[in-house]
C-alpha cells in the first residue's frame, strides 16, 4: 500500500471543496503508520554488523588476537567497501538494472513473514514503506551536505565512542576498550542504521530531526566561539591567581622569623605587596569575564535575569568610580561603554569585529600570565628565603646552600 492510494480512496467519494479534502487527508496520514522495508541488503548490513562484531568481540576476550584482527580487517575493509558502493542502489530514484539485483533492494523480507504467520491466522498490519527518493539538490544551500540533528547524534556518537576507546586503550585498559568497541560496533550502530531508515518515510515523520536543515547553529557557534574562548580563559586566570595566592601565603618554607627586626618587616610587607598584587590580577580576571559575557552574542547570552543582575552591579561600580574620578571616568567611551548599555556610536556596536582585539589580548594575557607569575614566585622565593630565614635554626645554611 502507497501513500497516493489512501489519500485517494478518502477522496474519491467526497463532494467538499479543497479546504475539506485537504482536512481529510491530514486526517488519513496522521492515522497511518509506516515503518522500512526489511530488503535483503539491508538485512545484510544487519546480520553482519551484528554476527561480526559480536565474534570479533568475544575473540578478543578469549584473547585469539589472530582471529579478531582477521575479522576486522573482513568487516572494516572488505565489507565495508562491498556495502557502500552497493548502497548507491538502495534508494528509489536508483535502482540498478539487473533483476537480480534489483531484487536485492527492492522485495520486503517482512512480506514473507507475514504471509508465513497468516497461515496461523496472525493477519497483516496496516503500514506504508515506501520511501521518498533522496534530494540531489537542496533549495537553500545548493550541493551541500544539510546538517540535520540526525547526522549530527551519528557524528558525535563516533567521534565520542572513539575517543573514549583510544583513551581506554592507551590507559592500558583492553577489557574495557573491548567493550566499548562491541558497544559502538554492534549495539549504537545498528541502532543508528534502523532510525536512519526512517530519513526518507513518505509521511513526513520526525521532519524536525531528518529534514530541516540546522546549519544555523554554526553560523551562530562561530560568532561566540572568540567570547566563550575568553570566558574560559578569564576564568583560568581568576582560578590561577586564586591559587597562587593561597600557597604563596600559606606556604611554610618560609620560616618563623622573630617577631621584630627589619627582617620581619620586610618579610610582612614584601608578603602584603605580592599577595594585593595577586588580588588585583584576580579581580582583573573578574572585571573581564564580566565585560566578555556583557559582549556575549545572542544566542550564547546569559538569561535576561542575570544579565540584569550584572548590569546592575556594574553600574554600581560605574558610580563608585564616578565618585573617585568623575573627569577621567565620565570621559573615557570605553569604561561607559563596559559599565552602560548602548553608549558608543554605530561603528563600535560591532560586537565580533570591534571586540576581537579585547578577547585576544586577554586570551594571551591568560596563557602568558600563569607562567611568569609562575617563574616570578619561584625566583622571588629562591633569592629572599636567606631574608625570612633570619635569625632561625639554618639560617646560615641557606646562605651557603645554592
Amino acid at each position: 500500500m502507497t501513500l497516493s492510494t489512501v489519500l485517494d480512496s478518502t477522496t474519491s467519494n467526497q463532494s467538499y471543496d479543497y479546504s475539506s479534502s485537504l482536512r481529510a487527508n491530514k486526517r488519513a496520514v496522521s492515522s497511518l503508520r509506516w515503518f522500512p522495508k526489511l530488503t535483503p541488503y539491508r538485512l545484510v548490513v544487519l546480520s553482519t554488523t551484528i554476527g561480526l562484531g559480536t565474534a570479533k568481540a568475544i575473540s578478543s576476550y578469549i584473547g585469539y588476537d589472530t582471529i579478531s584482527i582477521t575479522l576486522e580487517w573482513i568487516s572494516g575493509v572488505v565489507l565495508f567497501l562491498v556495502l557502500h558502493l552497493s548502497g548507491h542502489y538502495d534508494s528509489p530514484s536508483s535502482k540498478p538494472a539487473s533483476k537480480f539485483l534489483r531484487w536485492i533492494f527492492d522485495i520486503d523480507c517482512l512480506d514473507l513473514l507475514w504471509k508465513v504467520l497468516s497461515l496461523v491466522c496472525v493477519p497483516r498490519p496496516n503500514y506504508l514503506s515506501d520511501e521518498l527518493p533522496m534530494p540531489e539538490k537542496s533549495e537553500l544551500y545548493g550541493y551541500r551536505v544539510q546538517v540535520t540533528y540526525y547526522r549530527l547524534l551519528v557524528s558525535g556518537t563516533i567521534f565520542s565512542f572513539g575517543v573514549g576507546k583510544a583513551s581506554l586503550v592507551y590507559l592500558d585498559y583492553p577489557s574495557t576498550a573491548n567493550w566499548v568497541d562491541w558497544t559502538l560496533a554492534v549495539v549504537l550502530t545498528s541502532f543508528l542504521y534502523v532510525l536512519g531508515l526512517y530519513e526518507m518515510n513518505s509521511l513526513g515523520r520526525w521532519s524536525w530531526s531528518f529534514v530541516q536543515d540546522r546549519r544555523y547553529l554554526f553560523a551562530s557557534g562561530s560568532s561566540a566561539t572568540p567570547y566563550c574562548a575568553g570566558v574560559v580563559a578569564c576564568l583560568v586566570w581568576t582560578a590561577f591567581f586564586q591559587y597562587a595566592l593561597l600557597t604563596y601565603w600559606n606556604d611554610p618554607g618560609w620560616g618563623n622569623p622573630p617577631v621584630s627586626g627589619p627582617a620581619y618587616a620586610f618579610g610582612v610587607s614584601l608578603k602584603l605587596v605580592v599577595g594585593m598584587f595577586i588580588v588585583v590580577c584576580i579581580l582583573a580576571g573578574i572585571f573581564a569575564f564580566i565585560l566578555l559575557v556583557k559582549l556575549l552574542p545572542a544566542p550564547f547570552a546569559v538569561p535576561q535575569r542575570a544579565q540584569s543582575l550584572v548590569q546592575t552591579l556594574a553600574a554600581k561600580v560605574f558610580e563608585a568610580l564616578l565618585v573617585v574620578s568623575p573627569k577621567h571616568f565620565q570621559a573615557n567611551r570605553w569604561c561607559r561603554y563596559i559599565f552602560e548599555k548602548n553608549d558608543l556610536p554605530a561603528p563600535y556596536k560591532q560586537p565580533f569585529i570591534v571586540h576581537f582585539s579585547i578577547w585576544m589580548l586577554i586570551a594571551l594575557f591568560a596563557a602568558s600570565a600563569p607562567p611568569l607569575a609562575y617563574l616570578t614566585y619561584k625566583t622571588l622565593k629562591s633569592f629572599l628565603t636567606p631574608v625570612f630565614l633570619y635569625g632561625t635554626p639554618g639560617f646560615e645554611n641557606s646562605l651557603t646552600t645554592p
